[in-house]
């Protein structure tokens, strides 16, 4: 218990009891989704021990259960800065919520899923734009033998995905290096090398988003395939050319918890593109309800890790931080402007 008192310690006499760990993200989930998927907050509420006596941070007069769904009201978690760099302490968590080597929603299984029309071999060599831990880049590799490099803004998070690609032998066949989305071109990716880019949940960022799309598309074979996921703006709701011009209040509101500014195209745009460059659109599916459940089903996984968390201060902050960060990014998509898209193109010949 002396780590109990430790922290309590430190709090001011006027300042009000807050909540563990496991009840304030508790509470921000089962309000953000009771309506949208009652029996999974149900599970929820029943994996997550608000009193538990063996987690300290959790006295029954700190947190009391829910009110009944009837009653609940929007979420409203605390306004702190988006969550900026990758220490270890972030990448044990983020790790801990989506899975092993992947710091985004849909592990292995999901990536595995989406290059199957992709047809990729030991022959073929793919680009995974948006590499992030380099989950994706490794399943890749590992599974199809094809020669992946991913490439990614952050050269935190670069640095550690290479690192875990040497631990595991993958250095040469899938290396990670950070570039700036902005200035793709620059990286030197000879031109008609490549058999298909991956990408996921990575392009939304990107302001030239035009310069990006028309050097992917120099990079690849013809014939070569796409694969991505991102998130859009509703139809109306995108940028369109001026600054903010097309952009919902949702939309603003978002960007102000992201840690690089959302510049988000809709569909309709994306594809007109994509065709203007002589590529097939051959599918430009709504995912928004997939995504969604992504995240539900990583943070009902996240519940029961918690508990190992317990007395790490690093730890339990980042937790918070996170569950914060992604409760922003489940409100965008409830307001229903921003949704998810899976596109999949593949190159004229």
């Amino acid at each position: 218990m002396a780590g109990k008192a430790k922290r309590k310690s430190q709090q001011q006499p006027d300042e009000p009891a807050r909540p563990g760990l496991p009840g304030r993200i508790g509470e921000w989930w089962f309000n953000m989704w009771h309506d949208a998927a009652p029996d999974a907050v149900s599970e929820l509420r029943g994996m997550i021990d608000f009193d538990d006596d063996d987690y300290e941070d959790d006295d029954e007069d700190d947190f009391a259960a829910p009110a009944a769904a009837t009653d609940r009201k929007a979420p409203e978690p605390e306004e702190s800065p988006p969550p900026a760099g990758w220490p270890e302490p972030r990448l044990k968590v983020a790790q801990a919520i989506w899975g092993e080597e992947f710091t985004t929603p849909g592990g292995h299984d999901v990536v595995m899923g989406m290059i199957t029309p992709l047809a990729l071999n030991e022959k073929m060599s793919v680009v995974d734009i948006g590499a992030g831990l380099g989950g994706s880049t490794r399943s890749i590799a590992r599974e199809t033998g094809a020669w992946v490099n991913g490439y990614d803004e952050d050269a935190e998070l670069a640095a550690a995905a290479m690192k875990l690609s040497k631990m595991g032998a993958l250095g040469k066949k899938a290396p990670i290096e950070t570039c700036d989305l902005n200035a793709f071109a620059d990286v030197g990716i000879r031109d008609n090398s490549i058999h298909a880019v991956f990408s996921k949940e990575a392009l939304f960022t990107v302001a030239d988003k035009d310069a990006l799309l028309e050097t992917m598309e120099t990079i690849m074979k013809p014939g070569g395939q796409l694969m991505m996921t991102d998130y859009m703006a509703a139809d109306g709701m995108g940028e369109s050319g001026a600054e903010d011009e097309a952009e919902s209040q949702a939309i603003k509101l978002w960007s102000r918890f992201e840690p690089r500014r959302p510049h988000l195209w809709d569909v309709g745009r994306f594809r007109n593109k994509f065709e203007s460059m002589n590529y097939e659109v051959r599918v430009a599916e709504d995912i928004t309800e997939k995504q969604r459940g992504y995240v539900l089903h990583g943070f009902l996984e996240f519940t029961t890790a918690l508990k190992t968390f317990k007395g790490n201060a690093e730890l339990e902050e980042w937790a918070v931080r996170e569950a914060e960060f992604w409760l922003h990014r489940i409100a965008a998509l409830s307001s229903g402007d921003v949704k998810v898209y899976r596109i999949y193109a593949r190159k004229e010949t």
